[in-house]
């Protein structure tokens, strides 16, 4: 097995979970960008600098558990 490159978290807010990485972690963010795929609305935002690369997306309301 080879040490991963990219992990990604499913997060019900996106701005505290950056907030949360940010204070334990140590990373920067990207700012999140709005996207559709389909009828579903969501955000997602990716560290920035090298790897390994940290994604969170956030969902429609209610649909992240």
């Amino acid at each position: 097995m080879t040490a991963s490159s990219h992990v990604c978290f499913a997060v019900q807010d996106i701005e505290h979970a950056m907030a949360d990485f940010r204070r334990s972690a140590g990373v920067e963010w990207s700012e999140p960008a709005s996207e559709q795929l389909g009828e579903w609305d969501y955000r997602i935002a990716f560290t920035t600098g090298g790897p390994p690369f940290i994604e969170l997306i956030e969902g429609p309301v209610g649909r992240v558990r």
